[in-house]
């Protein structure tokens, strides 16, 4: 008998983890075949490509006849089982490829340098039967899902039977081929078009003649060369052709899109309102859900992955507000486990782990009343992202460049810059259309700026809002003021006053001063922040009585940094005593240079102390000896930097300083 092989995720040899946590990994986990003389010239080559057929998957779904793999010891016609690992949501480090484990003649598995742990931290006796087992333990519903998956779409007296006899599952294979969009899939059925089976090539064929009216040949061979070049065809005019084509609802088709690569993302109008609408769910198809309606829920469904920004606002809002009560003990045999977690979405929601569960969509989930219809919409929403992730960055990257190419105050960058999603960590379609527009001086485009700001609690559109103020923007600035008047402490006050001070608008400075004897401590902190960004000589006495007085530290040491920046001498005494009493090396820095903008010899022998004592940071010798210089003129020294910028003085300015400050205290002792 010869001997079978497993391949599976590597893992780091010093990580013992037990067989569960690599099947719980594994999106798909299928019985292969090596296929007879697939590798190129030399047999021998292990590191060549090899192809395997596909026998019967175990978990998950596989709809494609083989697998190409590179490094496996195979010999022609041996079995194997594949396991194919989840990569969202693994640490960066961890090694996902694919590898192998010989399996023995008496069925065990030897695992070579990967230990899998049993209960008692022993190497673990692996087979293939325990692999069953434990698919069968964790993710009960995705036994058989892919053979099922399959007759959904090409053998309907099939899948007329199953709904015969277990209508639940029957509808729930309808509801998972839906989400992974598999119905209007070309790749999928072009794949199949390399299947071993006769009548699944036809089927195939059929499915995707149904779907376009490409024109491509049927091959005259049946040989696997034929068969894949035919595949290959029909992949390639759909790599070409996607772009340029829109889904038709009604025909079941894919057609000709009127308008060139409008199929790259879709944006409705912007309301007359500019304000985004407070919920964005898909209806029709939460309706679906709650008629447990699987045909109705596949329309809406399409129609919602095809909304683009629309969608990915539902994705994030997912991750966002997915509730975390415990799950109902029926759902998965535990009542302590949340619905995002049970489904094992937390790489959807940006969670990071070692082995990452595979998302799961669990069976009774889908249809089950007592879990609010919304929150089965939103695991139905993180399971879409994780299943098309690639596709969706394919998508917002073809956005992306079909804006660059945009008038500034065209409507699709108005579209786009209100209605995609906004990250401040990553260049977005939205990042890309706000800094076109504001290059867009229209009104409307001023006024849609503002609107975005002042709605985000994150402030999209900040840097374009800045610019244009200090551009003169007279209709931005009254549209921000406006916006402070009245509660100064509301996130949009807050943002507007921020983006106002910034850009040196001196309009900000009394509601600011105003905010600082806010009840609320955090607008306060906020106000004097604020105040540091904007030095005016009008917000000195409210900034000292904060930076003397206020119960809450923070905001007294916000107070006394945006004090130091006035260079007012009425600051004279506080920043003398934060220098010599610091509470750490960023407070004493501003101190330091807050005495350097009021240029009062008075505070010459404390910044002489502080240049000349030990255990003082770096940064604070070389602040005391650039404001000594500055205030006595006995060497070459400059305005303290403002706010916001680093320390630095050159080594040969620091010791000229240091040997003037040395005589200078020589001579005044």
């Amino acid at each position: 008998m010869a001997a079978s092989l497993l391949v599976v995720i590597p893992m780091e040899a010093d990580t013992p983890i037990g067989l569960d946590r690599y099947v719980d990994n594994a999106q798909v986990i299928a019985l292969v075949n090596a296929a007879d003389g697939s590798r190129d010239a030399n047999p021998a080559d292990s590191e060549g490509p090899l192809r395997l057929y596909v026998r019967e998957v175990l978990k998950g779904i596989y709809l494609q006849p083989g697998f190409t793999i590179r490094g496996a010891k195979l010999r022609p016609g041996q079995t194997a089982v594949l396991l194919l690992p989840c990569t969202r949501g693994a640490y960066e480090d961890s090694d996902t490829r694919p590898r192998i484990w010989v399996i023995r003649e008496d069925g065990s598995v030897d695992t070579g340098d990967t230990f899998v742990q049993n209960s008692i931290g022993e190497r673990e006796e692996v087979s293939v039967e325990a692999i069953r087992t434990a698919i069968k333990t964790s993710t009960p519903e995705e036994i058989g899902i892919s053979r099922q998956v399959l007759d959904s779409l090409l053998f309907p007296e099939r899948a007329r039977e199953l709904r015969r006899t277990d209508f639940g599952r029957a509808q729930y294979v309808s509801i998972v081929s839906t989400i992974r969009d598999l119905p209007r899939d070309v790749g999928v059925f072009a794949g199949l078009l390399e299947s071993r089976d006769e009548i699944t090539r036809e089927r195939a064929a059929d499915r995707l003649k149904r779907l376009s009216n490409a024109p491509i040949t049927r091959p005259a061979g049946h040989d696997p060369s034929s068969l894949a070049a035919w595949s290959e065809a029909w992949l390639d005019w759909w790599r070409k052709e996607e772009a340029f084509l829109q889904w038709n609802e009604a025909a079941g088709t894919w057609t000709r899109a009127t308008d060139a690569g409008s199929n790259t993302r879709r944006w409705p109008t912007v309301p007359e309102s500019l304000q985004m609408p407070s919920e964005l769910l898909p209806l029709q198809l939460m309706d679906a859900l709650r008629k447990h309606d699987e045909i109705a829920f596949g329309r809406a469904f399409r129609a919602w992955i095809d909304s683009g920004a629309i969608r990915d606002h539902e994705m994030i809002a997912a991750c966002n507000l997915l509730p975390g009560p415990p799950m109902e003990a029926h759902l998965d045999g535990s009542a302590n486990k949340w619905i995002r977690y049970a489904s094992h979405l937390e790489g959807a929601c940006h969670g990071l782990g070692f082995l990452p569960p595979a998302p799961r969509l669990i069976q009774s989930l889908v249809w089950d009343s007592q879990v609010p219809l919304r929150d089965r919409f939103y695991v139905i929403a993180l399971l879409t992202s994780d299943w098309h992730y690639d596709r969706f960055v394919e998508e917002r990257a073809a956005a992306s460049h079909a804006l660059e190419s945009a008038g500034p105050c065209s409507e699709d960058i108005r579209r786009a810059a209100f209605w995609e999603p906004r990250d401040m960590w990553m260049r977005t379609p939205a990042g890309l259309a706000l800094d076109k527009l504001a290059n867009c001086h229209e009104e409307a485009a001023g006024a849609l700026i503002l609107s975005l700001f002042l709605q985000a609690k994150e402030g999209p559109g900040f840097a374009q809002i800045e610019t244009r103020l200090r551009g003169g923007d007279e209709f931005l600035a009254t549209g921000l003021l406006e916006a402070a008047v009245g509660d100064s402490c509301d996130d949009k006050a807050k943002w507007a006053l921020r983006v106002l001070a910034v850009s040196g608008d001196s309009r900000s400075v009394p509601p600011l001063v105003l905010a600082l004897e806010s009840p609320d401590p955090e607008c306060r902190r906020s106000a004097a922040w604020n105040l540091s960004e904007i030095p005016a000589a009008d917000a000195v006495p409210a900034l000292l009585k904060a930076a003397l007085a206020d119960h809450d530290p923070a905001v007294r040491d916000m107070a006394l940094l945006a004090v130091a920046q006035t260079g007012d001498p009425r600051a004279l005494d506080v920043l003398l005593a934060a220098a010599v009493q610091p509470k750490n090396a960023e407070m004493q820095l501003q101190a330091v240079r807050g005495l350097g903008r009021i240029r009062n010899p008075e505070a010459l022998p404390a910044l002489a102390a502080i240049a000349q004592g030990s255990g003082a940071d770096p940064g604070v010798v070389m602040e005391a000896v650039n404001s000594f210089g500055y205030i006595s003129g006995l060497f070459k020294s400059y305005r303290p930097a403002p706010i916001r910028t680093g320390t630095g003085i050159d080594s040969e300015r620091l010791k000229t300083g240091l040997a003037a400050i040395a005589a200078w205290s020589k001579s005044n002792l």
